[in-house]
């Protein structure tokens, strides 16, 4: 029964590393709450020096549990139990790489160690797709983004199909915010090509670092715009809008005398 059982974890991440077309964070720590029976859980992605918060289930404070993210033994690669069995611990490790870190958390009961097993398989199948996925993103980002953070509208029009298909499967949200350069006909009309050029890349460039690694960022015409927000829902892309509203209100730019 538990060769049997095992067989299915691996099953399981043979699908986790067969995923190559969308970020795979929802697959790999719905895989580690349903295999390991937790209540819970957090998955933080390494990126530089640091980790950035993934994925979340449960209703969990990232920033509580971070303290955990400094543990020694998670450097050896091998999945932790606190003291009382309630919080799992598993480094996401490959090629003496860390490309991610996965917490699970129980109230009800406390972790056992065929589950502390079953979670060390786990990560080894999710650290090699984290792996690929970053690739694959850092390939994007380089052959599919034009200035500024800004995403070719091929890519955007497939991107947002898959998002789309990933909201109706799992029931996620997403939000679309349209940007647009009211006066673009007279700003055309009263300034050279080189001169919008210019004062665009500041406005766009202001935009794009206000904005999170995930969300993406297109150009639809020379006056319009298009940012996909992943997981986000009303309330989150009205402050988005916000927040972009504040940080160009009062930005004029002033060119021959002219603003």
């Amino acid at each position: 029964i538990e060769y049997m059982e095992l067989l299915s974890v691996y099953r399981r991440g043979m699908k986790i590393v067969g995923i190559v077309e969308q970020d795979i964070s929802h697959e790999v720590l719905k895989a580690f709450l349903e295999e390991c029976n937790a209540e819970g859980g957090v998955l933080w992605i390494k990126r530089g020096e640091s980790f950035i918060t993934s994925e979340v289930k449960g209703g969990l404070d990232p920033n509580r549990y971070q303290v955990y993210l400094g543990d020694e033994e998670l450097k050896k690669g091998k999945s932790i139990i606190s003291q009382d069995r309630k919080i799992l611990i598993s480094p996401l490790i490959i090629d003496e790489t860390l490309e991610g870190t996965v917490l699970l958390f129980t109230q009800k009961r406390r972790f056992s160690e065929k589950e502390m097993k079953i979670a060390n398989i786990l990560a080894k199948f999710s650290a090699i797709g984290l792996r690929n996925w970053r690739k694959i993103s850092e390939y994007m980002d380089k052959t599919l983004r034009t200035d500024f953070k800004m995403y070719t509208p091929i890519f955007f029009s497939e991107y947002i199909e898959k998002e789309i298909n990933k909201a109706r499967r799992y029931k996620r949200e997403f939000s679309l915010i349209y940007l647009t350069i009211s006066n673009y006909a007279a700003i055309k009309k009263n300034f050279s090509e080189s001169v919008i050029n210019e004062n665009f890349e500041r406005t766009l460039k202001l935009i794009a670092g206000s904005i999170r690694s995930a969300d993406v960022f297109s150009k639809l015409s020379d006056n319009e715009f298009l940012l996909l927000l992943p997981e986000t829902d009303y309330i989150g892309s009205w402050m988005t809008r916000l927040r972009i509203e504040n940080l160009l209100r009062g930005k004029l730019h002033i060119v021959e005398g002219k603003k």
